[in-house]
């Protein structure tokens, strides 16, 4: 009998096991590899656009410094010419800061008219309702007079129907009958007295308040008048004063007017320089930030470029190992199964 012979050839599943893995992987990382330098493009080309913003960036700061330039070079020419006019818009000034004093208070005259003006007319409106509620208060009055006179009626007539009432209790019932009678007739008398002293007091008290508040808004009304008075001779006083005023006053308008032309045009280009100032300051500071951005790309760049080499190196260095093991396991398989092939043909 032939001996059981081991056959150790390489299973074929596994090999292609083994490379179908090591086709994945590689697939992988140079998938990886791919979307990596897909985001190095997307960067690049940020970079690019931001280096080309500031560059159009830098071009306007440029013409922009031109521009202050000229401005600073009109504003020192025309210099000793504002100077000039100032001085002869200082003496201008000088004779309207008075006029603007006078018209000021003028018109915090005015105001102080109009103030009382509406503050009489409060009052007249307060006198009116005043007026209202005393005619209200004397027609409520004579309602409860005429309310009393009915109930003094109605008491009277029921005393007299108390004596034949009581009369007729009395042989039934009783001498102590009418006299209850009549002490609860006694009783609404004085709760009517009562009632109707009450409402006279009410009615005086209301009268007399009524009477006071008139009084005190006739003595306002009289005061706030003279005063109206008084400030209307202040504003004649003041008007006459500032025609008096104009009169004597003899600067060149024409010349105030050159003056305030030429401080408005001073006061505008000193803004132009100003905003021109900061326009730049800005540009500045946005040029400073670009360039700290470049700065930041270039090291993100260099260091995916390192981490491409070594990357690109440990695929190789895996791809080498990889096939190495592949060549190893199939010369020692073919020489396996060349030795079994072999011994075969020997027995």
């Amino acid at each position: 009998m032939r001996g059981s012979i081991t056959i150790s050839t390489p299973n074929k599943t596994q090999q292609a096991f083994y490379l179908k893995e090591n086709n994945i992987n590689i697939e992988s990382k140079v998938q990886s590899l791919l979307n990596e330098n897909c985001i190095l493009n997307q960067q690049l080309e940020k970079a690019r656009f931001e280096i080309e913003n500031y560059q159009q960036q830098n071009e306007q700061f440029q013409e922009i410094k031109k521009r202050v330039s000229k401005l600073e070079q009109l504003i020192d020419t025309q210099q000793t010419e504002i100077e000039k006019w100032k001085l002869k818009y200082q003496r201008a000034a000088a004779g309207e800061t008075d006029i603007q004093k006078m018209e000021g208070q003028i018109l915090n005259v005015i105001e102080e008219n109009e103030r009382l003006n509406q503050l009489i007319q409060t009052m007249n409106e307060q006198l009116a309702e005043q007026n209202n509620q005393i005619t209200s208060l004397s027609n409520t009055i004579l309602q409860q007079d005429i309310e009393l006179k009915k109930s003094k009626k109605s008491v009277e007539k029921t005393n007299k129907q108390a004596i034949p009432w009581s009369a007729f209790q009395n042989d039934r019932k009783g001498a102590k009958q009418p006299e209850i009678h009549f002490i609860k007739g006694k009783q609404n008398d004085l709760e009517q007295n009562a009632l109707s002293k009450k409402n006279e007091q009410n009615c005086k008290q209301c009268q007399q308040k009524c009477n006071q508040d008139v009084i005190q808004l006739q003595q306002q009304t009289t005061q706030l008048q003279n005063e109206n008075q008084q400030l209307l001779v202040k504003i004649n006083e003041l008007e006459t004063k500032l025609q008096s005023q104009n009169g004597e006053q003899t600067v060149n308008q024409g010349e105030v007017q050159n003056t305030l032309n030429i401080n408005s045009l001073i006061i505008e280009l000193q803004e132009q320089v100003q905003n021109q100032q900061q326009f730049v300051q800005e540009e500045m500071i946005k040029h400073q930030q670009c360039q700290q951005q470049m700065e930041m790309i270039k090291e993100q760049l260099k260091q995916f470029e390192s981490f491409f080499k070594s990357l690109n190196t440990q695929v190789q260095n895996d791809q080498i190992k990889f096939n190495g093991q592949l060549y190893n396991q199939f010369q020692t398989g073919s020489e396996n199964c060349l030795r079994i092939l072999e011994q075969l043909k020997n027995k």
